[in-house]
């Protein structure tokens, strides 16, 4: 990996946690991950894959590292999540 393509992993409580991280940073460089998974993670990370998602009329984006198998990140569920995060008082879509 090139210097100009390097990626920093953080690793959030939740999701919520990362919406209000990449909405902070803006950066495309920033990679999320559960804190619970980032050992297994770090040892082993073929057994995990990473997403692209997140609200475009927003401009909420954002990549997370997670187990394929993980419920969380199934597409109704991200949805879901992204809604609950907008109606909070910590998200305004433009």
């Amino acid at each position: 990996m090139s210097s100009s393509s390097k990626k920093t992993v953080i690793a959030v409580n939740s999701l919520g946690d990362a919406f209000k991280s990449a909405l902070a940073n803006e950066s495309s460089n920033i990679l999320y991950i559960k804190a619970t998974d980032l050992k297994e993670w770090v040892n082993n990370q073929k057994a995990f894959v990473m997403k692209k998602f997140g609200d475009h009329e927003g401009g909420l984006s954002l990549t997370f590292i997670y187990k394929e198998d993980d419920k969380e990140f199934k597409s109704d569920n991200l949805i879901a999540e992204i809604l609950k995060f907008k109606k909070s008082n910590l998200y305004e879509s433009n």
